[in-house]
């Protein structure tokens, strides 16, 4: 198996007279990488997937594997293999025959066949499994079992389609750990679907988000998360504090007017901005009744806090936010219910994800 880079150009789509369910998007996965599409439901993750399987046709733009354009190519000419939300394992067969059908079909000879099922099946460790049906295995067994099926092939690159869905949280944890174990053992170039952020965030290399048929955001989980550039990124993957701002050329201000410095100063003119400030950047630091509140220092209320397990989620109403502030900490920081206490705000820490220059 050679990796290949994967290209969509300027992907469109659309059923018939409805509205057009993908817009346009481009993007590329180098060799070797694993890339996910990350969205809510309807956004056009898996309208873009089947595009690539070729199981539907766009009404413009192109796909290309390596420098080959396949946008009109046949699914089974594409050197690609699918791992499908469902399993998609055929009942009355064994395990060695689902693994095995997609080189049957190639016409391959029965001894490279046997080979390279018992290969696929030990690389996903079911080795001896073979002669079980599918109505015999567990679930995560059956994914297995798929994605066995898939890597027979040895495919120039692989799609999964939400193939952890059906699967219980703790069974879904390890699939995930393990298809990403799998990745990077053969350093296949990988396209994955799901809504699941925590998926997305543990085993991707790059994340796209999508919304309403376009990508808002292409990064690292680090930089998605992290740094949102886009107001998709920043609520859809985890909490965060979305917060209005006034900005001007001495900077910016909250509706008290009280300044929040920022470390990068993205913005091009004046107007109303809104930064995301994630709850775990809340940094709660000693209070002086009498003095000062030094820069991007603010006093509050504790409204709530709540337990949860290694962490602990807060609640403060704080005097310069017109909206509760989220924070979350590890052991006893951040004070009790009606407490007044005082954060900072790392500047590092504020980002603009919509606005003026956004």
């Amino acid at each position: 198996m050679t990796a290949a880079s994967l290209t969509a150009e300027s992907l469109a789509h659309a059923y018939g007279a409805a509205p057009p369910t993908l817009k346009g998007i481009s993007f590329t996965i180098e060799p070797g990488e694993f890339f996910t599409l990350l969205g809510p439901s309807g956004c056009g993750k898996t309208t873009t997937l089947r595009l690539v399987a070729g199981l539907l046709s766009p009404t413009a733009g192109r796909i290309l594997i390596g420098t080959r354009d396949i946008t009109a190519v046949p699914t089974h000419e594409r050197d690609i293999s699918v791992v499908f939300q469902n399993y998609a394992l055929f009942p009355h067969m064994t395990v060695a025959d689902n693994v095995g059908y997609g080189l049957k079909i190639r016409g391959r000879p029965r001894r490279e066949i046997a080979a390279a099922v018992e290969e696929a099946l030990a690389t996903v460790g079911l080795p001896g499994m073979d002669k079980r049906y599918p109505t015999e295995l567990s679930g995560g067994q059956q994914q297995r079992v798929g994605l066995a099926r898939a890597i027979a092939v040895k495919p120039r690159v692989m799609l999964l389609d939400e193939p952890l869905s059906n699967l219980d949280a703790k069974l879904r944890e390890q699939m995930c750990l393990e298809i990403a174990a799998l990745q990077r053992r053969m350093a296949m170039t990988v396209l994955y679907v799901t809504h699941d952020q925590a998926e997305a965030l543990a085993i991707s290399d790059r994340i796209a988000v999508m919304s309403d048929g376009e990508i808002r955001e292409i990064g690292t989980p680090t930089e998605i998360y992290r740094r949102p550039r886009s107001l998709t990124a920043a609520t859809f993957l985890g909490d965060t504090n979305l917060v209005r701002l006034r900005a001007g050329r001495d900077g910016v201000t909250l509706p008290s007017g009280k300044a929040l410095a920022m470390a990068a100063n993205p913005v091009a003119a004046s107007g109303e901005i809104i930064v995301a400030i994630r709850p775990e950047a809340i940094d709660f630091v000693g209070l002086d009744p009498a003095g000062a509140l030094p820069s991007n220092h603010f006093r509050a209320l504790v409204e709530s806090r709540v337990y949860r397990g290694a962490t602990s989620q807060i609640v403060l109403k704080a005097e310069d936010f017109p909206q509760p502030v989220q924070a979350l900490v590890l052991g006893e920081a951040g004070g009790r219910p009606g407490e007044t206490v005082a954060f900072r705000i790392d500047p590092n820490e504020v980002h603009q994800v919509a606005g003026a220059a956004a």
